[in-house]
């Protein structure tokens, strides 16, 4: 009994180590060789057998089909991002679950996110050790100004939780990518304090809602708030009528209080709730940017297969799952992660699916398809998919 204590409290550990890993390894070429080898070990260590195999096959072949492709039309050469993100994303596919079946330990949870927080306002704050820190451990390197640390250091004056202007990526520096990782710690945060009550959850609840209005992502925000509206929702299914009555006003409240704000003009610095922008200038913008892609595309094999890889000269940015995926490994590879997800999906229970919420991010960013992005996801889907799936079926079995 004491033995088996332990070695489920370490596996605990590791699952959550492995998460810390997935959101704060700095980028470089070190964290694209250990991802691969983080991946293999938790499986070497925790792998099932699970019931997803055929859809997972025919994604993975999609990818060596659209790499074949690649290979013989292509002549890019400097391919090794591109190559080390590709095996990624097919062991992280070919070996799911790789996580158990464990609790996630609070802490851990709470460290990451006091840790973006931190690094969002460590130039509100101002001191140079922190500043510092995080500039030389996560530097941009990329062209746009407003990510730079001159130009943050000289706008810090400015900088606030609502300022529309300015908003705070923190360690990620793009907004919209650290919206992305606290939805996810978020939908996590949810699962694994799904019966504990609101007063205990809420110290949590205050911080994130510090964060993610800092990040002014309207996307973050709808996610959020669905995230929020479906764990009430499933909370009151076990209730009685009149705890479900009060619930299901609770969230009529919620939703009135938001349509009221993003119409009538109140709170207009605060950039998330500008629905009216992000439906004209985000989502009307990568449904262009990929028909037209589509309609100007004259090779039918590369409409089905991809072109392997969205790096280069001629690289499209769409901002979007679906369009990467459409470029990057063909029409069919759409389908197959529909299949693959869909499977999951009805696999896993009505608590464990908070986690598929953030799959909406597939409308203005990308998933499966971004290196970090995949394996943070993919292993908290691991690990809630192993939890249903052994309650499911192997212990059905057994019994």
């Amino acid at each position: 009994m004491v033995i088996r204590y332990k070695h489920k409290n370490k596996d605990e550990h590791i699952v959550g180590f492995s998460l810390l890993f997935g959101l704060f390894m700095p980028n470089g070429s070190l964290f694209y060789i250990l991802t691969p080898m983080m991946v293999m070990y938790l499986a070497w260590r925790y792998f099932i057998i699970s019931k997803t195999t055929a859809a997972r096959y025919l994604i993975i072949l999609s990818i060596l089909i659209s790499f074949i492709l690649f290979a013989f039309i292509s002549s890019e050469t400097d391919i090794s991002k591109s190559l080390l993100r590709n095996i990624s994303i097919v062991l992280l596919l070919l070996l799911f679950p790789f996580v158990t079946n464990t609790k996630l330990p609070n802490i851990y949870l709470y460290i990451a996110l006091s840790y973006i927080f931190i690094s969002q306002i460590s130039y509100m704050i101002g001191v140079k050790q922190i500043i510092s820190f995080f500039n030389d451990l996560y530097p941009y390197e990329g062209e746009r100004t407003t990510y730079q640390s001159d130009y943050l250091e000289s706008v810090a004056h400015q900088m606030s939780l609502i300022n529309r202007s300015l908003r705070l990526g923190g360690l990620y520096k793009n907004s919209n990518q650290c919206a992305k990782y606290l939805t996810l710690i978020l939908a996590s945060f949810m699962i694994e304090n799904y019966k504990k009550t609101f007063k205990q959850n809420l110290p949590f609840l205050i911080l994130f809602s510090l964060s993610i209005i800092a990040t002014g992502s309207r996307t973050g925000f709808f996610i959020t708030l669905f995230i929020l509206i479906y764990f009430f929702y499933i909370k009151a299914e076990n209730k009685d009528l009149a705890i479900k009555l009060l619930s299901v006003g609770f969230i009529l409240v919620v939703i009135s209080s938001f349509l009221f704000l993003a119409t009538s003009g109140y709170l207009s610095n605060l950039r998330f709730l500008d629905y009216e922008e992000g439906l004209d200038k985000s989502l009307l913008t990568k449904i262009s940017i990929l028909a037209n892609y589509i309609s100007s595309s004259d090779n039918i094999l590369t409409l089905l297969f991809g072109n392997f890889t969205n790096d280069g000269i001629n690289s499209i940015t769409f901002d979007s799952e679906w369009g990467e995926s459409i470029y990057r490994y063909g029409i069919i590879s759409v389908f197959a992660f529909a299949i693959f997800y869909i499977s999951v999906f009805k696999t896993l229970s009505k608590k464990n699916r908070i986690i598929f919420i953030t799959l909406l991010w597939a409308i203005s960013s990308t998933m499966i398809l971004s290196f970090r992005a995949s394996f943070v996801f993919m292993l908290l889907l691991s690990k809630y998919y192993s939890e249903d799936f052994i309650s499911k079926y192997y212990l059905k079995k057994k019994y």
